[in-house]
């Protein structure tokens, strides 16, 4: 995470579609390198559940054509990783 922040180059913001269903906690872009990082954020790592958070990915890529000319990075960050 540190490394985003100290470049200085990256976009982060979150997504969450117009149903208010779909969140994505985290979303890091890096333009130059045509790469993007998708994170959920929890407190406990083990309650992360990767085949419920892909959906939520694919729905992100799906109403973002930019992202799905990117190399996507999906993953998981939790308070263990601070």
């Amino acid at each position: 995470m540190k490394k985003f922040q100290e470049e200085g180059r990256y976009i982060i913001g979150k997504w969450w579609d117009r149903k208010g269903e779909n969140e994505i906690d985290l979303i890091v872009v890096d333009p130059i390198g045509n790469e993007a990082w998708i994170y959920e954020l929890k407190k406990q790592g083990y309650r992360f559940k990767e085949n419920e958070f892909r959906e939520k990915v694919d729905k992100v890529l799906e109403q973002t054509p930019e992202l799905r000319k990117m190399t996507i990075h999906i993953g998981s960050l939790s308070l263990e990783d601070m």
